[in-house]
């Protein structure tokens, strides 16, 4: 359960609020994208989440879930990374070659999400042009225009970047509305063991239904606003700034 709970203090804190669960007072309201949760506490108004963790503190309100309507939907925008990397025996070395999001998916249980794949490019990030950045950027802002949600697969080193391109993209498309677009990747490619990829693609979807609008980076059970994030290298993962 403290997995949740991280989640749940990663997504308050990507919106600057206190990052201790129990202050239900704190609770941002407007995750719109929420399902069936309400927490309520000492007479506060109901602001919707996903988790209920605090049962002495918080009392759980069942509300009408939007999605119990129809199928959640994201679209999913490949462009190579780790994330995507595997061994090439002839050259003796990890490469972007095939891409790899369709078998990472092919191992989860989404009975209510409706995935929509777009493999835009499989490249090191590191080689990555801003010709390249800004066509991510416009079929990101493409989708969110249409109101579905979207999801970047993007290697770790230049995500930053890129997730900086889109936000000033859809800055300037205010057609766009309350859709948010999640970036992630990994910093050990699937298939390898210990790899993260299978952890943070998983967080990625869930917080496409969490977020609200922006541009956000989901990584390690954490959220962070792509205006205030950066790679540590040297401990592998990113950290707020």
């Amino acid at each position: 359960m403290r997995g949740r709970r991280l989640m749940v203090a990663s997504l308050m804190a990507a919106y600057g609020r206190p990052s201790d669960p129990t202050e239900a007072d704190s609770f941002p309201l407007g995750f719109s994208r929420c399902p069936r949760v309400a927490l309520q506490a000492r007479g506060t108004r109901c602001c919707e989440f996903l988790f209920v963790e605090y049962p002495s503190v918080l009392n759980p309100v069942l509300l009408p879930s939007p999605y119990d309507v129809g199928m959640h939907r994201v679209h999913l925008i490949t462009t190579g990374g780790t994330i995507e990397k595997r061994y090439v025996e002839q050259a003796g070395s990890m490469e972007n070659t095939e891409p790899q999001i369709r078998r990472c998916l092919s191992l989860l249980r989404l009975p209510d999400i409706e995935i929509t794949v777009e493999e835009l490019m499989n490249k090191d990030s590191l080689f990555m042009t801003d010709d390249d950045r800004r066509l991510i950027a416009e079929r990101a802002v493409a989708k969110a225009m249409e109101g579905v949600p979207v999801l970047v697969t993007h290697g770790t080193d230049t995500v930053v970047e890129t997730g900086r391109v889109v936000a000033d993209a859809l800055a300037h498309n205010a057609g766009a509305g309350n859709i948010p677009v999640v970036f992630t990747g990994a910093m050990t490619p699937f298939g390898i063991e210990g790899s993260d990829a299978i952890q943070n693609l998983t967080e990625g979807l869930l917080a496409t239904r969490l977020l609200n609008d922006g541009v956000f980076l989901v990584f390690h059970g954490d959220v962070f606003p792509i205006g205030n994030v950066a790679k540590d290298r040297e401990n592998s993962r990113f950290r707020h700034v």
